[in-house]
């Protein structure tokens, strides 16, 4: 085959790959980015039979020439780029797991398996640097992730899989182009079930709290062990970081975005940090499902994490269109932070009088209307700014 990646990839192919058929498979199974000291996943399935490994080294450049990448970043959120995947009619069954090479780490993209003589399309969101313009995908065969796929099949596409390839790992390396494409925050959450699912997957380390959990299901436990932990030790971005798994299957969200945040600030540059921006998009989904429905909490905090870059990349005008939408809802929190960027604005803005003179009536309105409500930040602004 030398058909090229335009070609497997062309206009139709990436409306499909984002239509509703084979996408439930990836809308399960958004990208992990945890710290792997080793090519390992978390946890092993109780549940499901695992495939057979059969090592055969003469398959090795069939099995490699199956796989086509193509990669695309957002011109958005600049940092999200999109792997896609097609896996063209393997001569023998496939399963492995996906693992992002990263300077000196490998970070955990997420599962992929599929049947021989099939032709099937994945699509994964990672965090790339604007830096590179090239990446690699590291294929590790594994008999779990089939497993963990069998749990989530409704198209039988992995049910009867019951024996793959097995080898030395696939290092594939893809160049990034450029367009714009729908992002983490784009995509509908997936549900209570399926989120329970995801995130107990995502959990960090093998801890007493995390074992119990994994254990016995106990959420409410095992959140608050979370709690006391990261108040006895806020500095263990670890904890935080779990504790955000287990508040998005409580559908805490607006808890969860603190601790992921937490982690940022913790750990500025490090895997559990790049997972953490992931998380950050991820609960955006849930923040932007809620916010179409009215959740003014939601629109609040869809607000800060643009105004912030918490997950997806900075962004003034998302940011204000949302905490816009929240303060029109009667929400005192959004109207204080739309304030304080309404004053950002004016210490910035031109020199002209007419454009100074709005963003300074703005800014007051949006204070006032903040602490007519109670909110102690436009108070302290206020007390503070008498001559404003």
């Amino acid at each position: 085959m030398d058909h090229s990646l335009t070609t497997f990839f062309s206009p139709d192919h990436r409306r499909f790959l984002r239509g509703a058929g084979l996408l439930i498979l990836i809308v399960l199974w958004q990208p992990v980015a945890s710290q792997a000291q080793t090519p390992t996943p978390a946890s092993r399935p109780a549940t499901s039979t695992l495939p057979v490994l059969k090592s055969d080294e003469s398959l090795r450049s069939k099995v490699e020439e199956c796989l086509r990448i193509q990669a695309i970043r957002d011109t958005r959120d600049t940092s999200l780029v999109e792997v896609m995947i097609q896996v063209d009619e393997p001569p023998v069954g496939m399963g492995f797991d996906l693992f992002l090479q990263k300077g000196e780490r490998k970070l955990y993209v997420g599962p992929l398996a599929w049947s021989p003589g099939k032709i099937a399309h994945w699509a994964y969101n990672v965090d790339v640097s604007t830096e590179n313009g090239s990446f690699s995908l590291i294929f590790l065969p594994s008999a779990v992730a089939v497993s963990k796929l069998k749990r989530f099949d409704p198209f039988n596409k992995v049910k009867n899989l019951d024996s793959i390839w097995d080898g030395d790992s696939i290092v594939k390396t893809s160049k990034i182009s450029t367009q714009r494409i729908g992002g983490m925050l784009d995509r509908k959450p997936p549900s209570i079930d399926q989120a329970r699912e995801d995130q107990t997957e995502r959990l960090q380390g093998d801890g007493t709290v995390i074992e119990q959990f994994k254990q016995d299901g106990n959420l409410v436990a095992a959140r608050q062990a979370l709690e006391n932990a990261v108040n006895q030790h806020p500095e263990n971005a670890t904890d935080w970081f779990n504790l955000g798994c287990l508040l998005i299957i409580e559908a805490r969200h607006r808890k969860a975005v603190d601790c992921f945040v937490k982690v940022l600030k913790i750990e500025a540059s490090s895997s559990l940090a790049d997972e953490a921006q992931l998380q950050l998009r991820r609960v955006g989904s849930y923040l932007v499902h809620s916010a179409s429905n009215g959740d003014a909490d939601a629109m609040c905090g869809l607000g800060l994490m643009y105004r912030q870059g918490w997950g997806p990349k900075p962004d003034r005008l998302e940011a204000k269109k949302w905490l816009r939408s929240a303060a029109n809802e009667g929400n005192a929190e959004a109207m204080s932070y739309l304030g304080a960027m309404y004053a950002q604005d004016l210490a910035t803005c031109e020199d002209n009088p007419k454009i100074k003179s709005w963003y300074r009536l703005q800014t007051l309105e949006m204070f006032r209307k903040a602490a007519e409500l109670g909110n102690a930040d436009a108070m302290r602004w206020l007390a503070t700014h008498e001559q404003f």
